[in-house]
């Protein structure tokens, strides 16, 4: 994803602090990276969401 842009809401593929696919909403765009407010997620990575509270660092090729 090349034109990421705070406020987008995107799909993130799973990776290695989310075990499931989950919806977000980027806060900050990074060289590679965004930071992603998580909105909608798995119920089993409830745990996950709580131990990030809330937020997570993803690739840009890790996001739709």
């Amino acid at each position: 994803m090349k034109h990421a842009k705070a406020g987008m809401t995107v799909l993130c593929q799973a990776n290695g602090n989310m075990e499931h696919a989950f919806i977000g909403q980027i806060e900050k765009c990074y060289e590679n990276a965004a930071l992603v407010k998580i909105l909608d997620y798995d119920k089993r990575d409830r745990f996950n969401v709580q131990d990030l509270i809330g937020r997570t660092v993803i690739a840009f090729n890790k996001m739709k």
